[in-house]
């Protein structure tokens, strides 16, 4: 014997049907799921394999290529001097110094003067530094007092510690 209950006012049989009907569907569909669900991923395949992707490298560091010019004005040994004494103090810098006949981003170029003064020698210096077409990009200049240097010979004054 089935009995049918009449809905409650204001309800309609209707809602209930389709809150069966949904309920019948959903559990339907789960029972009908195959290899791949249903947003399209397969999930009865092998078991997934996790494959470590390695970074890139770092790109090589490049370092900047400084050449240093034969210093002008200076007698050889003193130009050598203040050449070797500014590649040191480039170097410190983390900037590659090649000779000056290589390929360079920068060529330094420097010019000296030692000349008496009153109480000394002053030295005078410029340091060009040009790109590679030859045009100047900075210019740095100063000048050394030395105490008691020799009148005749400006240049005996230009010691390792004045190149420095």
């Amino acid at each position: 014997m089935t009995t049918f209950t009449r809905a409650a006012p204001g309800r309609s049989i209707g809602i209930r049907w389709l809150h069966l009907v949904a309920l019948s569907t959903s559990v339907a569909l789960a029972g009908c799921e195959s290899g791949a669900s249903l947003f399209g991923s397969d999930t009865s395949s092998a078991p997934e394999t996790q494959v470590a992707q390695q970074a890139p490298p770092p790109p090589a560091v490049t370092l900047p290529r400084v050449a240093i010019a034969p210093v002008i004005g200076a007698p050889d040994t003193v130009g050598k001097q203040l050449a070797q004494d500014m590649s040191s103090a480039i170097g410190q810098q983390k900037v590659s110094v090649v000779p000056a006949t290589s390929p360079a981003d920068h060529t330094l170029r420097g010019y000296v003067v030692a000349a008496r003064d009153r109480s000394g020698v002053k030295v005078s210096y410029i340091w060009d530094v040009t790109d590679p077409q030859g045009r100047r990009t900075n210019r740095i200049t100063g000048e050394e007092f030395v105490a008691n240097g020799n009148p005749k010979d400006p240049w005996s004054a230009v010691s390792a510690p004045v190149s420095q």
